[in-house]
């Protein structure tokens, strides 16, 4: 099956002109040719519309529609209406996909019964220059466990096995402005296991081109508060509370009351015994990223002190970022002030770190490397 098998590779795209030829070049240009590329411009305001059309015209597995603007997750789910392969992958369109992707991806759905698989990512942060991703080696069990806190597979590397997943099932929710990832993969994840292959198979692009991930920097942690209370309480961690999800999700001050509450809330999270070995590493790193949004969601609607009072008396003390722990200190203005200090000789550490394009070559051909 994994040679014959069918792909639907699912591809929303928003004022992208410059880099969708790219992007559509590195999936004509798969290994694994048996593919159809559904192409789904949401409203651009540019000519990425033309620049499709044209590039439809050269290739039939191109099916290039047009909406209006309606967000990420409604030109997905577009997307997703008129798929019918037998796995259905999805892209970003200024992403580039490693000509193995599909094939390695499929091989590794066919021998497991897991019903999707990402992979780990390379990145260009300046034009000619590559630096290589992590390879973590990750088991479903671990993934599961992760996947309680925050997205752990990279969306646009993921393939889904519809020979598995109920296709009614493989929608976004559109009420999701952020993190609708994270709330897809984690439901999938909740009844199927998946897995990771720890060797890139993408090329992100971190340059800034106002991609939507670039306009929508600004954390919301109500998006992943709603998932992870549903994955807390699925994982019998604890229950879904209506009243503090509102409470994440909002920009009041928050009350003494309001902290106690939380506070014994986040103290039951942080203290489930339910994991061991490898899963329990896992839980730790996903109650950092836990830590990280609680964070976000409180601060400014309390005072420092309180705020810290309540991650100590939860146990979240130790889990504080790094970035965190400078707003504490400083205030917002001096952490994002150092930040943006840290974050130039972050820059010049990873071009020091990073390779010439041209190692590339072993992963994308012809028109696929052009701008680089």
């Amino acid at each position: 099956m994994p040679s014959s098998a069918f792909v639907s590779v699912i591809l929303p795209v928003y004022n992208a002109a410059p880099f969708v030829a790219a992007t559509m070049a590195s999936l004509l240009d798969q290994t694994h040719r048996n593919l159809e590329i559904i192409a789904v411009d949401d409203g651009s305001t540019d000519n990425s519309l033309e620049v499709l059309e044209g590039l439809a015209k050269g290739d039939s597995r191109i099916r290039v529609f047009t909406k209006p603007n309606g967000g990420s997750s409604a030109a997905s789910n577009f997307g997703l209406a008129h798929a019918t392969g037998d796995f259905v992958a999805r892209m970003d369109a200024d992403d580039l996909a490693y000509r193995t992707r599909l094939a390695d991806e499929i091989a590794a759905l066919d021998g497991s019964d897991a019903a999707l698989c990402s992979t780990e990512v390379d990145y260009t942060f300046f034009k000619g220059r590559v630096f290589y991703g992590a390879r973590r080696p990750t088991s479903p069990q671990e993934i599961r466990v992760e996947n309680i806190f925050g997205t752990f597979h990279i969306h646009p590397t993921v393939l889904f096995d519809m020979r598995k997943i109920d296709r009614a099932a493989l929608r976004y929710d559109e009420s999701f402005r952020l993190a609708e990832d994270f709330e897809l993969l984690s439901r999938i994840g909740l009844t199927h296991p998946t897995m990771l292959l720890p060797e890139p198979r993408l090329l992100v692009r971190r340059q800034n081109h106002g991609s939507l991930t670039s306009r929508l920097h600004g954390k919301n942690p109500g998006y992943h508060f709603r998932v992870t209370m549903r994955q807390l309480e699925a994982n019998g961690i604890a229950e879904a509370d209506p009243a503090l999800l509102a409470l994440l999700s909002g920009s009041d001050r928050v009350s003494a009351d309001q902290l106690q509450a939380l506070s014994i809330w986040a103290r039951r999270i942080r203290s489930h015994p339910g994991y061991a070995g490898a899963e329990a590493q896992a839980y730790a790193r996903g109650l950092s990223n836990f830590t990280d949004n609680l964070v976000d969601a409180l601060y400014g609607r309390c005072s420092t002190t309180e705020l810290l009072g309540l991650l100590r008396a939860s146990g979240l003390d130790g889990y504080v970022s790094k970035f965190d722990r400078l707003r504490f200190t400083l205030g917002a203005s001096g952490a994002a002030s150092i930040g943006r200090v840290t974050g130039m000789l972050r820059q010049t550490r990873r071009y020091m770190k990073s390779s010439p394009a041209s190692v590339l070559s072993d992963h994308l051909t012809g028109s696929a490397l052009t701008g680089f």
